[in-house]
This record gives C-alpha cells, sequence and structure tokens, in this order.
C-alpha cells in the first residue's frame, strides 16, 4: 500500500502512522518552517533539545526537513538526509506517539502538528530507556550528551564542542559569552544551556532545563549591569532579541555546545 501511494496508486486505501492529523496542515507548516526555521515550536513541552536539532535542519537541510517530516507523518519513521540516520521509536507501545489527536486535550496546546510530528519522533527514536508520553514527561528531556550524539550522528557536524556544566561552578559566564558570541560570528552554531527563567530576567530557578540556539547580536551595557543578544526559541522566529541583567545571566547559564553545520 506504501508503494502504490507514492506512485499516485490506491491513494484513498492508504492510512498514514499520524493519521488524526492533516496532511494539507503538515504541507503547510513544513513550508513555513523553511522559509522561516525560527518557527519551530515546542510549546509545553520538554522538547527544548530536539527543537534547536530541528531548527537546525529547517535552517541547513530545507529538502531534508521536507522528507523527514512527511516520512515520519506517512510511516512514524523515517531515515535523514545523506547520514541516513534512523528515526524510529523504540518501544511499541509507550513510545508510539502518532496514536494521539491533536483535539484531545493530552495534545500540547498551540503545537503545530509538523512540530509534534518531528520533535516527539526523534525524541522518542533517542530514548533508549524512558519514552516521551508527551506534556512535561521526563522522557521528553533532552541532556549534553544526547545533543552532541544527533549533531555528529544525524547532522554529520563537526567540530562538536560541549562545554556545558550542570552547577555553572567550573565556567566563567561572561567569558563564555564573549566566546560564544566570537564562535558564533566565526560560523559556527551554539546551543546556549539555561535556566529559562533567564528569559522573563528573574533570579527564580538554579539549574539547567532549557536549550535555545545563539543568534548574535551582543552587547554587554556597563552603565545598566545589562547583555543584550538574540536567540531563537519557542517558536518566536528565528532571532528574538532579549535583554537580560548579568547578574541573572551568570546565575541562569550553564554554557553551550558549539558546532559547524557543513
Amino acid at each position: 500500500k506504501a508503494i502504490n501511494y507514492i506512485n499516485g496508486n490506491d491513494s484513498d486505501d492508504f492510512i498514514p502512522a499520524f493519521a488524526n492529523f492533516s496532511e494539507t496542515i503538515i504541507d503547510k507548516e513544513i513550508n513555513q518552517r523553511r522559509n522561516n526555521p525560527g518557527l519551530i515550536n515546542q510549546s509545553y513541552t520538554p522538547l527544548c533539545g530536539v527543537a534547536v536539532i530541528g531548527n537546525l535542519i529547517a535552517k541547513h537541510y530545507k529538502i531534508d526537513f521536507k522528507y523527514l517530516v512527511k516520512d515520519l507523518f506517512f510511516y512514524a519513521e523515517a531515515f535523514f538526509g545523506k547520514t541516513n540516520y534512523l528515526i524510529k521509536p523504540r518501544n511499541s507501545i509507550t513510545g508510539q506517539n502518532y496514536h494521539i489527536n491533536p483535539t484531545d486535550n493530552s495534545y500540547p496546546t498551540g503545537m503545530p502538528q509538523a512540530d509534534y510530528v518531528l520533535l516527539t519522533s526523534v525524541k522518542n527514536s533517542e530514548n533508549k530507556v524512558f519514552s516521551y508520553d508527551g506534556l512535561w514527561d521526563f522522557g521528553g528531556i533532552t541532556l549534553p550528551s544526547e545533543l552532541v550524539h544527533l549533531l555528529t550522528k544525524m547532522l554529520n557536524a563537526k567540530e562538536v564542542k560541549d562545554k556545558t556544566s550542570f552547577t555553572g561552578i567550573e565556567i566563567d559566564e561572561m567569558a563564555y559569552l564573549s566566546d560564544m558570541d566570537s564562535d558564533y560570528n566565526k560560523g559556527y552554531e551554539c546551543l546556549m544551556f539555561i535556566n529559562a527563567n533567564m528569559l522573563y530576567d528573574t533570579t527564580d530557578g538554579k539549574f539547567p532545563n532549557h536549550w535555545v540556539n545563539y543568534k548574535g547580536g551582543l552587547i554587554a551595557n556597563p552603565d545598566n549591569g545589562s547583555v543584550t543578544f538574540k536567540i531563537f526559541t519557542w517558536g518566536q522566529g528565528e532571532e528574538t532579541l532579549y535583554t537580560i541583567r548579568q547578574h541573572v545571566f551568570i546565575e541562569h547559564f550553564y554554557g553551550y555546545i558549539k558546532t559547524k553545520i557543513v
């Protein structure tokens, strides 16, 4: 049936894996993200680690991005790009993410269908023990080592260097910020490991819980003790400008991963 569907025959008999989702909506959202990778939105889920990877794929591999999402939509598994990296949820029961209906209460509020297909599929494929079952499930968390793995094995990225710290004790946050901006201006992609309260300019929260893509534009203002820079996060666009008090930044920054996408 799948071959017939691809060839345009018996298409009415083929039911995509994500049967409750709309192919028309999926196609529209894929095209929107190829034009603006910053639209990828994890919504109310802990899938920020996969979202930053999705942002890089939509930015650097626009054709592969399209086929990845469509194959996942049709078959719930896919091979990505030249690496032929297999995305396939391992747990046949709890690890499958295509049974949900976007109109259900269990569906993340406001999460675009194409993003749900991509992000949950990749996360459940990568999980070795836990599965991601929805919303703030522990199985949705992405560790630095997992991002390094996806960058090297899936995206075939070069010069991947993990400069993160779970405590922040080992790093000089302001020096790292300057280094990160320099790396970005040299053509590196930089994935920041932060506590999300940084973005609200509040001192609440003392542990890393969010990934964002650094997008440059650094301004350090000694007069009011603030730092300003651009990032990608939560589908707000490819470059969203944030101004944060320096002491808040220091308390909530846990380093970054740098890499070259070629």
